[in-house]
Formats: structure tokens, C-alpha cells, sequence
């Protein structure tokens, strides 16, 4: 029995009548036959060697200083006005109250070029005081 073979366009054509039901068993079918999963796409491929390509992807650099960003006070702005005084103490209460406040509205930095450790140590003293703060 000959089976016809169907041009690309021709194929392309009868998957777009399908129904989304026929469309959904098409995937299963085609995932069950070659062993392959839709869902993982072409981030399980890998990266593609082309032919006589010496080129190396250059190293990522790992980064070694951070912003801290205050983008909101949440619901205890005293504990977040006393980090800001832990971590900024030349600032007197009503800047630190003023910080914290304009944070609610527009993002304010609190700190700039830290190291790995006074990051991660400030974002944690303002995270647990209730505050939304980031690292960029």
C-alpha cells in the first residue's frame, strides 16, 4: 500500500482546520512517537555548533557591587524608618522618615556600591523590618 506524502504546505494546511481537541491529541500523538515533549522546546536543543565556528561565549562576570532599593515601606514603616537609621545612622529621624515615606511612591536608593555581604545583610535587616527593597 503507497502511502501519498504530503508537501509541507499542504500539511501545514490540514493542521490548521484541526479542531483545538484534534490539535492537542496531534501533540500527544507526535510527543508519544518520537519521544519528545513540547512543552520542553528548544531550550533542551542546546546551543547550536555552527560549522568551523572557533568562537567561545566569553565567561559571565559574577557581580561584585549591588544598589540597595527601598520600593515601598509596607505596613510597619517605624521598623523600616529604624533600619534605614541601622544602616544610614547620618541620616537623623525625619530624613530617614522622609526616605521611607517617598519610597511609597517612587523607588529611592537607600545605599550604593555594597559588597556581596552588606547587601545581603541590609536587605535582609529591611526585609524583615517589612519593607519592599531589591538589589540591583
Amino acid at each position: 500500500m503507497a502511502s501519498k506524502s504530503l508537501t509541507k504546505d499542504e500539511l501545514l494546511d490540514a493542521i490548521s482546520n484541526l479542531t483545538v481537541v484534534e490539535l492537542s491529541e496531534l501533540v500527544k500523538a507526535l510527543e508519544e512517537k518520537f519521544g519528545v515533549s513540547a512543552s520542553q522546546g528548544m531550550m533542551m536543543a542546546g546551543p547550536v555548533n555552527t560549522q568551523g565556528s572557533n568562537t567561545q561565549e566569553a565567561p559571565v562576570e559574577e557581580k561584585t557591587s549591588f544598589d540597595l532599593v527601598l520600593k515601598g515601606s509596607g505596613s510597619k514603616k517605624l521598623e523600616v524608618i529604624k533600619a534605614i537609621r541601622v544602616i544610614l545612622p547620618e541620616l537623623n529621624l525625619m530624613d530617614a522618615k522622609a526616605m521611607v515615606e517617598a519610597s511609597d511612591s517612587a523607588e529611592k536608593i537607600v545605599k550604593q556600591a555594597l559588597n556581596k555581604d552588606d547587601a545581603d545583610k541590609y536587605l535582609k535587616l529591611l526585609k524583615d523590618a517589612g519593607a519592599v527593597v531589591e538589589l540591583k
